[in-house]
């Protein structure tokens, strides 16, 4: 860049070494909340919120908790047990306490809930009240989504 004159560079010198000062300073308060216990542990919380519900398995534990029953991965399971038994019997036995799991799973017309998600929904808000009331103890925000997704520092 080309100064017309020696008073044109000072100017422009202040100015970067004013812009400089105030990085430094940001990067000073970044680094003194990073050095705070509960600052960290909460990033880390976070951090490893994101990674389980970014998977599969992480999303399924997720819906599990909060009251959705996934049937497809109950099945899974189920017939996996069921084959892991020994003697046909009791694969047969296993197998048949599967498809009779997946009746209580649908329900009837009139309610298609059955009982198994009644009482994952049950279950999935006694979770969520307890969460709620852990965090208004401890006097801190409850929503994961908003602090993982603005990158701010806000406790679950």
């Amino acid at each position: 860049m080309k100064y017309d004159s020696l008073n044109t560079f000072y100017t422009a010198k202040r100015t970067v070494r004013d812009e400089r000062n105030l990085h430094a300073e940001s990067i000073v308060l970044r680094w003194s909340q990073l050095k705070d216990r509960e600052v960290r542990s909460i990033l880390l919380r976070n951090a490893a919120v994101d990674v389980v519900r970014g998977s599969a398995v992480g999303r399924q534990i997720h819906d599990l908790l909060n009251g959705q029953i996934s049937g497809p991965l109950i099945s899974g399971l189920g017939m996996a047990f069921a084959s892991s038994r020994g003697g046909f019997g009791k694969r047969m036995l296993f197998s048949g306490i599967n498809l009779a799991l997946g009746k209580i799973l649908g329900g009837e017309d009139s309610d298609p809930r059955g009982l198994l998600t009644k009482l994952a929904e049950g279950i999935g808000s006694i979770v969520r009240v307890v969460r709620e009331r852990k965090a208004e103890r401890n006097g801190h925000d409850l929503d994961p989504e908003v602090s993982s997704h603005e990158g701010e520092a806000v406790a679950h």
